[in-house]
């Protein structure tokens, strides 16, 4: 969840709201869990825990949530997943204690409460990087590396995609216009970047296509909605969407104006694309979705340089 990797805590609240699949993993297997401990944000690992988020998934590395948060020094992350262990434990006494007392099978369901997903074995003061086969999606089988990387190293293969991940776009040029009836000029484009209303209506009453796209950075077929919604322009994205702009669209990476705007934290932008039918478990070319992890997107770079060889400058 792009929401989550960056640590905005309400649009994910508002993504987990209106149905947005917690435990989906990208092809790297990091999760939304994953991708905020590994950004170290323990009010959002809170917040995914509680809504469902299974503590047992582990990347493609075969590192669990929680692996990552100890390895990268973030403690409080590595409370917050004690802290709903500990209400999970409260919960199964309390059902436990009812069931004893005659109450019934039927009211020890209630102490299954958290939704948790099961226990890594790393989660004891040892930190040992235990196999859990009882994980749902599978990915708890796989067995962690027995030589764990110390803090702030991980392999490369073990970071989250927008990590590692960089489009053509972080080294080339900038906006390219498409051909044709598809053309959109640099100026308009960097209009939408600016939320500049009044040039975007004059082209648009010019004849200009809601939908036309443009190629930014080695990404094609982004659109000046998805640039809009980035910049949080909430205005403009009205405009766009009254215009007829296709709202789930997606460019050559896969990214939707939903993403971008989620990775943003343009928490009103996200309820405004909702309401026009905005999907929000969609996945990019990598499997990313509004709630995992981070995304190497084109349109996030819109305008900058990258100045890292792994963090895209956007990201940071």
């Amino acid at each position: 969840m792009l929401a989550a990797y960056q640590g905005h805590e309400r649009v994910v609240d508002l993504l987990l709201r209106h149905g947005a699949e917690v435990n989906l993993q990208a092809s790297d297997g990091y999760a939304a869990l994953a991708g905020a401990a590994f950004n170290g944000h323990p009010a959002v690992v809170l917040q995914l825990l509680r809504a469902g988020a299974d503590m047992a998934l582990r990347t493609a590395a075969g590192r669990t949530a929680l692996q990552i948060a100890k390895e990268k020094g973030h403690t409080e992350c590595v409370a917050a997943v004690k802290t709903v262990l500990g209400e999970v434990a409260a919960e199964r006494r309390d059902a436990a204690a009812v069931e004893a007392g005659g109450a019934g099978a039927g009211s020890a369901s209630g102490g299954e409460g958290g939704s948790s997903g099961p226990v890594p074995e790393e989660i004891g003061e040892a930190g040992g990087a235990g196999a859990d086969g009882d994980a749902a999606s599978g990915k708890g089988a796989a067995a962690a590396p027995t030589n764990k990387p110390p803090p702030d190293s991980f392999d490369e293969e073990d970071q989250p995609l927008s990590q590692r991940k960089q489009t053509a776009a972080s080294s080339s040029g900038g906006v390219e216009s498409g051909t044709g009836e598809d053309a959109v000029p640099e100026e308009i484009a960097e209009a939408a970047r600016q939320g500049e209303e009044a040039a975007l209506l004059a082209w648009l009453d010019g004849g200009g296509r809601v939908d036309a796209n443009f190629t930014l950075r080695g990404c094609e077929r982004c659109t000046l909605l998805m640039t809009a919604a980035r910049q949080g322009h909430e205005r403009v994205v009205e405009l766009l969407l009254q215009r007829g702009a296709e709202v789930n669209v997606v460019d050559s990476l896969g990214g939707t104006a939903m993403m971008y705007a989620a990775h943003q934290g343009r928490e009103r932008v996200v309820k405004l694309l909702l309401r026009h039918g905005a999907e929000i478990n969609l996945q990019d070319s990598y499997g990313v979705t509004t709630l995992t992890s981070g995304w190497p997107s084109c349109c996030c770079s819109m305008g900058r340089r990258s100045t890292s060889r792994t963090i895209p400058a956007s990201l940071r």
